[in-house]
């Protein structure tokens, strides 16, 4: 109880100073951000010049933790020597962030002071992006992409979505009562490799919320709210991992963008070596068409920087 009295009274020494002093006060204790930004919304009254103050403390902290993202890069190359002893067929992916992303606006990570929350690892102190929401934006773009090839061969529009379906679920898992599986591909969190532009992991950012209570443009008194973001250019690095039907194969992923879409799912406890390809032809195209929120708007697109078989 007295560490806790202690950090609420070190973060409310650190509200009452001037911007530079704050700024670097933080960066020489380097806290953990997440119980810091939790604590200063608590302890703060809140006024927008104490939010912008506080959002700017947090993104430029940020620009001191090149050593935590080596040691990202070393974990993640300990669990790809891991899985592969355990017999999985791994694919390591990089890639950068091509605009502002937002992946968890519901998670408690700023949702308190900005209304705006961010996947913020409380113990690396660092944000990521979680397999789950990989997994789901591989699995959507996997249905579209083989629908689509199924609609190129004839089948109505229902008719191609439902086969497409079938066999994501088959690919991917299935929670249904019946025939209930665990997918035959796993996924591992994306965390960040490399900083984004200025050296920074996080930016500030505005949204302007819609002002759906009112009659008339005359009587909008839009409220911009303010709230961090993944910084464009940040790299982040994950694993994907299966089990591979025929220990002679190897795929050869320089010759991807020359391969045809193939769409064969053998029915097995282990991926296809050609389905397996149609999965990494689906990464590609899952990040282009983004991953997080308000990817309909511009936010949360990745490019694919590379993509290597161990």
């Amino acid at each position: 109880m007295s560490f806790l009295n202690s950090l609420c009274d070190f973060v409310w020494n650190l509200s009452r100073m001037e911007d530079k002093d704050l700024i670097d006060k933080l960066i020489e204790v380097r806290p953990n951000l997440f119980s810091w930004l939790l604590i200063s919304s608590y302890k703060l009254t809140l006024t927008p010049r104490e939010k912008r103050k506080v959002l700017e403390t947090v993104c430029k902290a940020t620009k001191t933790l090149d050593k935590r993202l080596n040691e990202m890069n070393t974990w993640l190359e300990e669990l790809k020597v891991a899985l592969v002893r355990l017999g999985y067929s791994v694919v390591e992916v990089e890639i950068k962030v091509a605009t502002r992303a937002i992946i968890g606006a519901s998670e408690k990570f700023g949702q308190l002071p900005f209304e705006v929350g961010l996947c913020f690892d409380p113990l690396l102190n660092l944000p990521f992006i979680p397999a789950s929401s990989i997994k789901g934006a591989i699995r959507d773009a996997y249905i579209r992409l083989v629908a689509k090839d199924l609609q190129k061969k004839g089948k109505r529009e229902d008719e191609a979505y439902k086969e497409a379906e079938n066999e994501a679920d088959y690919l991917f898992g299935s929670a249904g009562s019946e025939g209930a599986h665990v997918s035959l591909v796993g996924f591992t969190d994306a965390y960040p490799v490399g900083a984004g532009d200025g050296g920074y992991l996080l930016h500030p950012d505005v949204l302007t919320p819609h002002y759906p209570r009112v009659r008339t443009e005359l009587d909008v008194q839009p409220t911009p709210i303010v709230h961090m973001v993944i910084a464009p250019g940040t790299t982040f690095k994950f694993l994907a991992f299966y089990l591979k039907r025929g220990s002679g194969y190897s795929m050869r992923w320089e010759k991807l963008a020359e391969t045809g879409l193939v769409r064969v799912l053998n029915r097995s406890e282990s991926l296809d070596p050609r389905s397996s390809l149609m999965l990494i032809r689906t990464m590609i195209y899952a990040f282009l068409r983004g991953v997080g929120a308000r990817t309909a708007v511009g936010y949360s697109r990745f490019h694919l920087v590379s993509l290597n078989e161990v």
